[in-house]
């Protein structure tokens, strides 16, 4: 494709989505290819599901193949074929979900978090985890047990954290102001570290009725329009 597609909106992607100008598995195959260009040197995922995340964008596809023939434009679900990552404290079915501890380090999920059976079901599909401090407990992804997340401004400092690896991918992996989504979760303090390192938004999450403490969960995007 001529444009880069991790550079549109959601709902420029949708839009071309329906009109045929780009498929999810364009998508996918974007997000994945600039993964693999970047992330050695900033670190920002521990797993990339390149193989799920294909099986997903053929389905969607045919999802998208078939809104389009029935003329059910509605049927499509929202976030059909939009790349996403998850702090890899969030619990994926059948994908590797380590906190960033050894401990866990071989665990595969038999279920899958709420937010993520949420986005699942909203067409999104999720192309990797991301890295944090050891359970969620640090600010900087040093006590991760894997590695630790370079600052894509300044690979000598430090990204904030604890889900430093999902704010990395905003900023390096999707350059030009795109929008694929981080999905990361934590205490307000922590959240606030990671968009001040890095220049970025958060989006959803209120923390209005909240004990202390008790992490919350939304996505760091550039761009809130």
């Amino acid at each position: 494709m001529s444009e880069n597609v991790l550079d549109l909106s959601v709902h420029e992607l949708r839009r071309k989505l329906l009109q045929g100008q780009v498929t999810a598995a364009d998508m996918v195959d974007a997000a994945l290819k600039r993964i693999e260009a970047l992330d050695g040197a900033i670190g920002a995922f521990i797993t990339v599901d390149a193989e799920g995340a294909r099986v997903a964008a053929e389905k969607v596809d045919r999802m998208v193949t078939e809104a389009v023939r029935s003329g059910d434009e509605k049927a499509l679900p929202p976030l059909a074929g939009i790349p996403v990552a998850l702090k890899d404290n969030l619990c994926t079915r059948g994908l590797r979900t380590t906190a960033s501890s050894r401990i866990l380090e071989s665990f595969v999920p038999p279920y899958s978090a709420t937010v993520v059976e949420k986005l699942q079901s909203a067409g999104a599909i999720v192309v990797g985890k991301t890295n944090l401090d050891e359970f969620a407990m640090g600010s900087t992804t040093e006590s991760s047990a894997f590695h630790t997340t370079r600052n894509p401004w300044d690979l000598e400092r430090v990204p904030g954290g604890s889900g430093a690896g999902a704010g990395r991918l905003q900023r390096r992996l999707r350059r030009g102001g795109g929008r694929r989504h981080g999905q990361r979760g934590g205490g307000d303090g922590y959240r606030r570290l990671g968009e001040a390192a890095l220049g970025l938004l958060r989006h959803g999450g209120a923390e209005a009725h909240l004990r202390p403490g008790e992490p919350v969960r939304g996505d760091l995007v550039r761009i809130v329009s």
